[in-house]
């Protein structure tokens, strides 16, 4: 039987795993796109477990990241690369696009009914 199993077809996986020092580090490997983690919805929970804390990350088992995985990476990280992060290079520039923009705060959102009231009065 031959492997036909191509680097296309690799779920996303998330591993916690103790270092020698004690230390626990998050390994992401496979393929961390939208369409492999809209298969996997527990992993987004899983992300934003492991983000908090001094944890080191290591992605550099991921064979593909997306704009959309590296966002929600970046939105777990709480808008800040994790101090212990070993990367790729070819996926460093999709958090360096995050880094580089200011988001601006939310705008308040005025309900509907309140709207109606007001114009009605």
């Amino acid at each position: 039987m031959t492997d036909t199993s191509t680097t296309q077809d690799l779920p996303p996986l998330l591993e916690v795993l103790k270092q020698d020092s004690g230390q626990r580090c998050v390994k992401l490997s496979g393929n961390w796109n939208l369409r492999g983690l809209m298969a996997a919805p527990e992993l987004s929970r899983k992300i934003s477990q492991y983000a908090v804390g001094d944890i080191q990350w290591d992605m550099q088992s991921v064979d593909l990241l997306d704009s959309a995985s590296a966002l929600i990476l970046w939105q777990a990280w709480g808008g800040k690369m994790p101090v212990a992060l070993q990367i790729r290079p070819e996926h460093q520039h999709l958090f360096d696009q995050w880094q580089a923009q200011e988001l601006p705060p939310p705008e308040s959102v005025i309900p509907r009914s309140s709207l109606f009231v007001k114009y009605v009065e």
